[in-house]
């Protein structure tokens, strides 16, 4: 508990390293979300190109999936992606998830927000805008053709992106399934 709240095991640590206080900028914690969500999606894009690169897609695909596709040895547990995969699905959902309680906070003037604007749901959003428009993602096509994703053409694909290193890397993109198998 900090100042008579019940906190949840992240605030809770939040609360223990900054020395008794908890205080959220949901300004700022909106754009830190998005950048550390474009990060993630270019350490993926880098676990995808190091797959890529070793040829694993144009091998025959395997009969079936390891038992354990979080866990295995070989070129399976040291290609695939399925742990970052639903690390980065669980991050995009989170940004999403945190709006409203910071709204809440505002709304009751709660004095662990520290935000003087007039209104947060539109500097949320500008925030996330901004720190969105910065994200690049690039990747070559099969054919060599570079592609260039933003955050929220990779946010609305994050569903559809393989984490199997013996697909394509259309596919590990989510860039195929969809209305169009020409999207980039």
């Amino acid at each position: 508990m900090a100042q008579g709240k019940r906190l949840d095991y992240y605030d809770y640590v939040r609360v223990a390293l900054s020395g008794g206080s908890l205080n959220f900028d949901p300004v700022r914690e909106v754009a830190d979300m998005v950048a550390s969500n474009c990060a993630d999606l270019g350490y993926r894009a880098e676990a995808v190109d190091i797959a890529l690169a070793v040829g694993l897609q144009n091998r025959p695909q395997p009969e079936r999936l390891p038992s354990n596709i979080y866990g295995t040895d070989g070129d399976w547990g040291t290609y695939s992606t399925p742990s970052r995969d639903a690390r980065l699905k669980t991050a995009f959902r989170n940004l999403r998830d945190m709006a409203e309680p910071f709204l809440n906070l505002w709304r009751a003037h709660d004095p662990s927000l520290i935000y003087r604007g007039s209104n947060l749901a539109a500097d949320m959003l500008k925030a996330h805008d901004g720190a969105a428009a910065a994200c690049r993602i690039g990747y070559s096509r099969s054919d060599g053709s570079p592609v260039t994703l933003g955050y929220e053409q990779a946010r609305q694909r994050v569903f559809r992106m393989s984490f199997d290193p013996s697909h394509c890397v259309e596919a590990r993109w989510g860039a195929i399934g969809h209305r169009s198998h020409q999207l980039p």
